[in-house]
């Protein structure tokens, strides 16, 4: 599988997660025997981002400012696995199992949230002041 189709596994996942009302771990379950095509490192791969996914909820969704599994698995994409926002869109480009693209805002959100830099005197953007520095 390709990293964008291991994403969309990971947002059908996140959905049936959230829409049922169930365990993680079933929801992975029931999509492995759904899906026979997926390889042993796949269903690893698409379990640790569902539960990276989860295990960060709050917090990405406090910075993608929505809480759908798609921004969910995006963030996480990027703030837990190293993909930089750019690497994140490019497999959405070119790959038609992977999910749609982030919207530019988005997108400029992540890079942004990923550059600040706190610091005592306030938070730092690569040297633009935002907030709190003098």
């Amino acid at each position: 599988m390709t990293p964008g189709a291991r994403a969309s596994a990971a947002i059908e996942v996140l959905e049936d997660v959230a829409g049922r009302k169930r365990p993680a771990a079933e929801a992975l379950k029931d999509w492995g025997l759904a899906h026979r095509f997926a390889g042993s490192s796949d269903r690893a791969a698409i379990g640790n981002l569902v539960f990276d996914a989860l295990r960060h909820r709050a917090s990405s969704a406090y910075a993608m400012e929505e809480d759908s599994p798609r921004a969910l698995v995006l963030r996480t994409l990027v703030s837990s696995w190293g993909m930089t926002p750019d690497a994140v869109a490019t497999p959405a480009d070119v790959s038609r199992f992977a999910p749609a693209p982030p919207m530019a805002l988005g997108r400029w959100l992540v890079s942004v949230l990923l550059t600040v830099v706190c610091t005592g005197a306030g938070l730092v953007v690569v040297g633009l002041v935002v907030a709190g520095a003098p």
